[in-house]
């Protein structure tokens, strides 16, 4: 596994490159000529945005917390959530699409992800 210090400068790395490459989408989408790739293209980059901003933050806070940790381990933990927490945004994201998001479904959807962390764990 890779030193602490180079996953935080990819999740700060793949923050950079989101919110630059959704600007590019966002500024160039033309919703009147349609097509997939803008709309894939969103859901990949706020995908890679949430997981770095998840894992950055998720470091941050478990570094605070545990100072006598292994750091690995620390990293190895804030990466397995900062996936399930960009799956949740992009699911998320899909259910409001389609206009099924509610409270009913947002529970249930974090039930899931919260059964799923504590499988995975």
């Amino acid at each position: 596994m890779a030193k602490p210090v180079t996953h935080m400068f990819l999740a700060f790395g793949a923050v950079v490159i989101a919110a630059a490459g959704l600007a590019y989408v966002i500024l160039g989408f033309a919703p009147d000529k349609g097509g997939a790739w803008p709309l894939a293209a969103v859901y990949i980059l706020v995908f890679t945005g949430s997981y770095g901003a998840a894992l950055f933050a998720g470091y941050a806070v478990r570094i605070t917390l545990w100072r006598g940790a292994v750091r690995s381990d620390l990293v190895r933990a804030s990466n397995r959530q900062a996936v399930l927490i960009g799956f949740l945004t992009v699911a998320i994201l899909m259910l409001q699409a389609g206009k099924v998001f509610n409270l009913w479904s947002a529970g249930l959807l974090f039930l899931i992800f919260v059964l799923l962390e504590l499988y995975i764990q």
